[in-house]
């Protein structure tokens, strides 16, 4: 069998970019794997990148001269509820160190046409720690009479995060879903791949998807670094606490095991029809095969298939552990 580790490649094999959208695909090849580790590596890096990777998102805003979601905003045609969605679809991005980040729109219709304002994420004023990836993302529609001036509170953090799960600053404050992870979706196969005259390795494809904030290869690196992190943390863990806790235990009951009389039949190193005649007469360890052979020899007469030369293969099995036995004639004794 070949060793695959120094065959082992990883493949790039499409990345691009929605020019609308922003948002990125990659396909990855991994190869050659052992069997069964496909599927293994795709769905463990699956699950950490739709979970575990980190992003930024809109938590929450403050509308001005709104208090609550489900009011309306005179000379907006969307109600409040449709503008919070809107504001979920925002995609940013930033490397501040920060807790929160805030951003400020406030923008009015067109006063001198009747002429609708559409309002986009390029109107949401500048802030040089927070990068928005999608600037041309709609957020609302305002008349001549409109006025649309809100906050927003940006935040770091996984996965998904529901309104639940946060605390209001003040009744104004309007608290929003955030979805943090920067991947959208992950799909992964594996097929056969050949290596010299064998087939039965696997080629494992991964295919990302991401919201632009990242790239399909970054976020590929930082899942697998999670991933190793993790491992390589319990991996110590474990290590250290077999070490410590279970070597020793586990060594010194083997040993009162084997020199016991608890030791087992299997642990004599029998021929099979020896084992056999012992385990057919339930005879299951040294402490019943020495009751029997020392106190109860006549017994020895009723396990079948059990002749001199097998008895005497079981004796010499025994004396060589430091035990004496009362030896017998087994002829003589299914001749009582």
């Amino acid at each position: 069998m070949p060793d695959i580790k120094e065959m082992m490649k990883f493949e790039t094999i499409e990345l691009r970019e929605d020019p609308i959208t922003r948002a990125h695909y990659g396909k990855f090849s991994i190869e050659p794997l052992e069997s069964g580790w496909g599927v293994t590596l795709g769905n463990a890096i699956r699950r950490v990148l739709l979970s575990s990777m980190e992003g930024t998102a809109v938590t929450s805003v403050e509308i001005d001269n709104i208090i609550h979601e489900f009011s309306s905003l005179p000379g907006m045609r969307e109600d409040i509820t449709d503008l919070l969605l809107n504001v979920k679809g925002l995609v940013l991005s930033s490397s501040s160190t920060e807790e929160e980040e805030v951003l400020r729109i406030d923008v009015r219709g067109n006063e001198d046409s009747d002429l609708p304002r559409r309002v986009t994420a390029r109107d949401i004023q500048p802030n040089p720690n927070v990068e928005i990836i999608n600037p041309d993302h709609y957020l609302a529609e305002l008349n001549h009479e409109g006025q649309l001036a809100m906050t927003l509170y940006v935040n770091h953090g996984k996965g998904y995060q529901e309104t639940s799960e946060k605390v209001a600053r003040d009744y104004r404050n309007i608290q929003i879903d955030a979805i943090f992870t920067p991947v959208r979706k992950v799909n992964y196969s594996v097929v056969d791949t050949r290596v010299g005259q064998f087939t039965n390795f696997d080629k494992l494809i991964l295919e990302i998807w991401t919201n632009g904030s990242i790239l399909p290869q970054e976020a590929l690196k930082k899942s697998l670094e999670s991933l190793v992190g993790e491992i390589s943390y319990i991996y110590s863990l474990v290590k250290e606490s077999l070490s410590d806790d279970l070597t020793a235990p586990v060594d010194v009951a083997l040993e009162e095991h084997e020199t016991g009389e608890d030791k087992l039949i299997e642990e004599l190193e029998l021929s099979v029809r020896a084992y056999n005649c012992l385990k057919r007469a339930r005879i299951n360890n040294l402490h019943e095969l020495l009751e029997i052979i020392n106190q109860h020899p006549e017994d020895l007469k009723k396990i079948k298939n059990l002749g001199q030369k097998t008895y005497e293969e079981i004796v010499e099995k025994v004396e060589k552990l430091g035990y004496e036995l009362n030896k017998v004639d087994i002829n003589e004794v299914n001749n009582q």
